[in-house]
């Protein structure tokens, strides 16, 4: 674990930022557990599936999961929420909804998910800067297909760029365009949040 100084951290955010560039099982599956998600690690895909999820952990919002998977042909997704908690204890489901996607949003997920940077392991370099912040939230995305499971656990792009710090926060940072466009697209597609079209944290 690392040590933030004398500032009191959330349970769930000092695990996330002990928990990057590690694998991430062992904090979040409490949360997946309590969303009825299952692990994305089967090892068991054909050639023609893939299985993917985004979620996302934030101090002061309700907890969000977002997956899409692949099987005998059909793309399905399913966003279900968690009630938010003071304490950071799992909270009931308060959404749960399942569609299918059409062959265009299908694409466009795709599209996302076959950028080879979106997947890179956290640098040294990124890894110190991701450790420096308190509050917030924390996104972890995952995707498992024929290549097998790879995962990425950061901090907030959105909420980076949006600090008053970017510049220089950002200066030793990758390029997190690709992290916001998938997290917007998805929220859109899913309505997981009405009011959120556009991520926001």
């Amino acid at each position: 674990m690392h040590r933030v100084g004398f500032v009191a951290l959330p349970l769930f955010l000092l695990c996330a930022i002990a928990l990057a560039g590690e694998q991430p099982e062992s904090y979040w599956r409490k949360y997946h557990r309590g969303m009825k998600e299952p692990s994305l690690r089967s090892g068991k895909l054909r050639d023609d599936e893939f299985a993917f999820r985004w979620t996302r952990l934030s101090n002061s919002g309700e907890p969000l999961a977002i997956r899409i998977w692949c099987h005998d042909g059909e793309t399905r997704c399913r966003s279900v929420r968690l009630a938010y908690r003071l304490d950071f204890s799992i909270g009931p489901i308060t959404a749960d909804k399942t569609t299918k996607l059409s062959p265009s949003q299908n694409r466009e997920l795709r599209s996302y998910l076959s950028r080879h940077d979106l997947w890179c392991a956290l640098s040294p370099q990124e890894q110190a800067m991701q450790n420096r912040f308190l509050g917030g939230a924390h996104w972890l995305f995952e995707v498992e297909d024929r290549s097998g499971y790879r995962f990425v656990s950061l901090f907030s792009p959105a909420l980076l760029t949006a600090s008053s710090r970017s510049k220089d926060t950002l200066r030793g940072m990758r390029n997190v365009e690709g992290y916001l466009s998938l997290a917007t697209f998805l929220l859109r597609l899913t309505r997981v949040f009405p009011d959120e079209t556009q991520v926001a944290y």
